[in-house]
């Protein structure tokens, strides 16, 4: 995962990671709603490729 591989430890680590994806999913849903079915899930698999 990229938060242990940038060093993040604790649970100051896991709330920021939490407000990070609240605050996305509150101001990028309306942009990923006209998105197709099909093209979502396929970048969430792309993002999990490792680089």
């Amino acid at each position: 995962m990229i938060k242990f591989d940038a060093g993040a430890e604790g649970p100051a680590a896991d709330a920021t990671t939490a407000v990070g994806i609240a605050l996305a999913g509150l101001f990028l849903t309306p942009l990923l709603f006209s998105l197709s079915i099909g093209s979502l899930p396929a970048t969430i698999i792309v993002s999990w490729i490792p680089a």
